[in-house]
């Protein structure tokens, strides 16, 4: 199948579940994706000076190995370091207008297109066939994982193409097209359709904010809308009335800290879409419970064990107190920052958070920073 004959299935196939009489239309693809011009706290992780350095190491996507652990747990740093690095430089070049930096990081994405980086991981399909979480067990294996983190750097790549799109040369963007065309095949349509369905709400909103960066590249407004209906869907059927997540937030020892995972990822979709023209956080239906969300954010981080104590369901909750992580999610890093500026609550920030968090850049959760995203227009 052509790409953008995969492009029209996947936008029939997504559109079966939009809600019905409740449908909205994506009135605008920003120029930098999360906003038409990215603003000067998009520079924070950027420096011309350690440019060559970051790309060397971005450019290592090309051969990098994940290998996944268990169910529970998966060392990701070899792939997500990298794609959040080069969302950091991107950002930073595209805020600063800096042609210069902006030309060698499009020579470092249509290297790695070159290379076919991460077309060789295994397909979607393929990864569904071992069933993780297998009776429950949190050992067993699980590559669907390493297809999850490829599909991450996948929709990294296609944001970062996006914010410096007016620097790429007519040739770069020939072979850049047909590599994303290839990455949202393999990785960001099936996932994000899976995602539609699947039990619990994670990181990119299930990869609806990879299917926004697509349709951004691709000026595709049929499939921005297409996807914000479904994913509003999606959210409705995930998100409680009380604010609670199906799947994350009972999902015992650790209930909480997948609560805020979802969270993070969540606002980060509202806020993508509100650049594309729609507002879900004032949406009639699913506005009330994105504050009931937050809410519960809130309540968690003041009244931990009233998370503590809600019911264990499902094969993948955490059921061993050795697996307790007892605090926000340490990749949720601008959840305290979106919670104050949408709903005027503050959330108490725990130790543990902050000093895990400490090093962390660019959200390995949504692919940008609130900071950014509200210094920009």
């Amino acid at each position: 199948m052509k790409p953008m004959q995969f492009v029209w299935a996947f936008c029939a196939l997504i559109s079966l579940a939009l809600p019905i009489g409740a449908s909205v239309q994506a009135r605008d693809l920003p120029a930098d994706f999360i906003a038409d011009r990215l603003g000067p706290s998009c520079t924070r992780f950027f420096s011309p000076s350690r440019l060559s350095g970051d790309l060397r190491y971005v450019s290592e996507l090309r051969s990098v190995s994940l290998q996944s652990t268990n169910s529970l747990t998966m060392d990701h740093d070899a792939i997500s370091k990298r794609w959040t690095r080069l969302l950091g430089v991107a950002m930073g070049a595209a805020a600063r207008n800096d042609q210069s930096s902006a030309g060698q990081i499009i020579d470092t994405l249509v290297g790695l297109a070159e290379a076919r980086a991460l077309l060789g991981v295994m397909s979607v399909s393929e990864a569904q066939r071992v069933n993780c979480w297998a009776g429950g067990n949190k050992n067993s294996v699980c590559p669907y994982h390493v297809v999850q983190h490829s599909g991450f750097a996948a929709i990294a790549m296609i944001m970062s193409a996006s914010m410096l799109e007016e620097h790429i040369q007519p040739d770069q963007k020939k072979i850049l097209e047909g590599y994303f065309d290839a990455l949202f095949k393999k990785f960001i349509g099936p996932l994000s359709k899976n995602g539609l369905r699947s039990d619990g709400l994670y990181e990119f909103a299930d990869y609806g904010i990879g299917v926004l960066a697509y349709a951004r590249w691709t000026g595709n407004s049929r499939l921005a809308t297409s996807e914000i209906n479904a994913r509003k869907r999606s959210f409705l059927g995930k998100i409680n009335a009380d604010g609670l997540i199906d799947n994350n937030s009972f999902r015992g020892y650790r209930g909480y800290w997948y609560h805020t995972l979802g969270a993070e990822s969540a606002f980060g979709y509202a806020l993508v879409a509100r650049r594309f023209g729609v507002d879900l956080f004032n949406d009639r239906q699913l506005g009330p419970r994105l504050r009931n969300l937050a809410i519960q954010v809130v309540n968690g981080a003041n009244d931990y064990a009233s998370f503590r104590a809600l019911p264990a369901r499902g094969n993948n909750a955490a059921r061993d107190v050795a697996d307790e992580i007892p605090h926000m999610h340490q990749f949720a890093v601008n959840l305290p920052r979106i919670i104050q500026q949408e709903y005027g609550l503050r959330v108490p920030i725990q130790s543990a958070y902050r000093s895990k968090g400490q090093s962390e850049t660019i959200s390995r959760l949504i692919g940008f920073n609130a900071d950014c995203y509200y210094d920009s227009r």
